[in-house]
């Protein structure tokens, strides 16, 4: 599968970069040995550095798209929360499986805008989720814990 291919890449790739470190010019070596560095050595090197991220950001979408296909085809009224808690099940209240972290109802959410891009598919009819603001969740949140101390 060529997705596994390029994961398997990028680990390499950061396992080499994990032996040369750069700090603030100086170059650190696996061996300890400190070497000064010119400017442009450290642009390039955080370029580097930069295309490595966008490439792992793409994979990690891309492994968060196939999983939401996978998904919708196979639960097609399923929820947005419920969604999530299969994806990332650490970020899901354990007391109350519909909360989950609120970054994924930020408006930047990739997670919630993926979601809200394929509504219809898999023939199921599916809810749009709206961006939350902080507010909304804190009072949200406070209420289930206030009525749980009720109980």
């Amino acid at each position: 599968k060529p997705r596994r291919s390029s994961i398997w890449r990028v680990n390499d790739v950061v396992k080499t970069l994990s032996k040369n470190l750069t700090v603030g010019g100086m170059e650190v070596v696996s061996n300890n040995e400190i070497s000064t560095t010119t400017t442009q050595e450290n642009d390039d090197e955080l370029n580097f550095f930069n295309d490595i991220k966008r490439e792992a950001e793409v994979l990690c979408m891309m492994e968060v798209r196939n999983h939401l296909m996978e998904y919708v085809n196979s639960y097609p009224s399923s929820t947005y929360e419920e969604w999530i808690g299969k994806l990332h099940p650490d970020n899901v209240n354990q007391k109350h499986p519909h909360l989950i972290d609120h970054r994924f109802y930020v408006e930047d959410s990739d997670h919630r805008r993926l979601w809200n891009i394929n509504l219809t598919r898999g023939g199921g009819k599916r809810s749009y989720v709206h961006a939350k603001t902080g507010d909304d969740l804190s009072l949200r949140w406070d209420s289930l814990l206030s009525a749980e101390s009720k109980e």
